[in-house]
């Protein structure tokens, strides 16, 4: 390729780079930001609601049966199963959450949620998932408030960023070759000077994560297609109800709960047997993985329904909140149907189990979440530099 053969090549790409980023880029400009603000949803929905802080108390917390019993007493209408998730700190509640409630009737991810004290068994506040300022927010970022269309163009956007960022990359390198000032931001070069260094290094630095999240993103909404593709050079693990079930539903919903006609979804045998109890599904739990940590229980939907365990082991280094060891019970005689140790993964696994730690900062702790805040508004700020430098281009040229 010659000279005027680059020339004109990257000025399509610039032209391309340009529209989508001024038009459908917005979306992932609204991605970014709802990201960042989501990587601290617990702690945000508890400044804004400080009724849910807990204080600790000396005494034992109660169990879970008598979580159960507490929310089905004060919603005895509901005649699905619930989910209990665990306290994930002093300071918290336990979560119990009923997955599309009736009289919602079919609205995507509307879950019913119910704060229970651990220590007095008091309903701090139960709330649908989407009708607070945070988990709005967070149906913003995985919905865009538009059901499950929506959450479907979120997983297609993960195609555009890939697309938008490879045009960046390539209106970004140099033809000449490379030069510092290529990686540096000049601040004494004037405002315009300044737009396009910033617009230049902040998409150049921020490239790497934009891929994970355009990626991982993907995978959350289209679980099956990037799966297909790493089973063909590595063994992937156990189907289980989370992973038959993965990317079909946003935050708390009730994997195992609902009847599939997948022959693969496990099921417990009827018989004339009492139904285990919460406590007695996470002994036996406990029992195959003694050194784990209990997340979250989901109770069994109907007679044939399963009683399902995550929990999470020290060899997860990576997952905290949602972890990937489970446990899947006959809910009359505590068999395990079908179990899940991240332990015995194959490097494929492990690379899927690590988009989401990836994805909302989990990795890295602390200072991993405080990064994906940070980048995660990158975009905005591609954004308003990429408009002002058009905005004079086109007052220069209408002048």
């Amino acid at each position: 390729m010659n000279a005027e053969e680059k020339y004109r090549t990257r000025k399509i790409f610039i032209f391309v780079h340009r529209w989508i980023g001024l038009t459908i880029g917005l979306v992932i400009l609204v991605l970014g930001v709802t990201g960042s603000v989501i990587v601290y949803w617990r702690e945000i929905d508890r400044t804004l609601n400080p009724e849910l802080e807990v204080q600790p108390q000396n005494g034992p917390m109660i169990s879970l049966d008598e979580v159960l019993a507490i929310v089905k007493a004060a919603h005895p209408q509901r005649p699905k199963p619930w989910t209990v998730e665990m306290p994930y700190d002093e300071y918290a509640p336990y979560y119990a959450t009923y997955s599309r409630p009736e009289e919602r009737g079919l609205k995507y991810s509307t879950n019913l949620h119910v704060a229970v004290n651990p220590y007095t068994g008091e309903i701090l506040r139960s709330w649908y998932w989407g009708e607070t300022p945070i988990s709005w927010l967070y149906d913003v970022h995985a919905n865009l408030q538009m059901g499950l269309f929506g959450h479907k163009v979120v997983g297609a956007f993960g195609v555009v960023l890939l697309f938008v960022s490879a045009t960046g990359l390539y209106v970004w390198w140099p033809i000449g070759g490379f030069r510092k000032r290529h990686f540096l931001v000049k601040t004494d070069s004037g405002l315009p000077r300044l737009e396009l260094d910033l617009h230049r290094a902040g998409g150049f630095y921020s490239l790497p994560m934009m891929i994970i999240f355009a990626v991982t993103g993907y995978m959350f909404v289209f679980p099956a297609h990037l799966g297909k593709v790493v089973e063909k050079v590595s063994t992937l693990g156990q189907l289980t109800p989370m992973s038959l079930h993965g990317g079909d539903e946003t935050h708390g919903t009730s994997h195992g709960q609902h009847k599939h006609d997948d022959p693969r979804y496990p099921e417990s045998v009827p018989r004339d047997l009492p139904r285990l109890t919460l406590g007695e599904a996470v002994e036996r739990a406990l029992a195959v993985f003694p050194d784990a940590t209990v997340k979250r229980v989901y109770s069994p939907a109907g007679e044939k329904g399963v009683y399902g365990v995550i929990l999470r082991r020290p060899v997860e280094h990576l997952a905290n909140t949602y972890p990937g060891t489970e446990v899947w019970l006959d809910q009359y005689d505590g068999r395990v149907i079908v179990k899940r140790d991240p332990g015995e993964n194959s490097r494929g696994q492990d690379f899927l189990d690590a988009a989401l730690p990836l994805h909302n900062g989990e990795f890295g702790g602390a200072a991993g979440r405080a990064f994906v805040c940070l980048v995660g508004l990158v975009p905005l700020l591609l954004f308003i530099t990429g408009l002002t430098q058009w905005l004079r281009r086109r007052r220069r040229a209408v002048a």
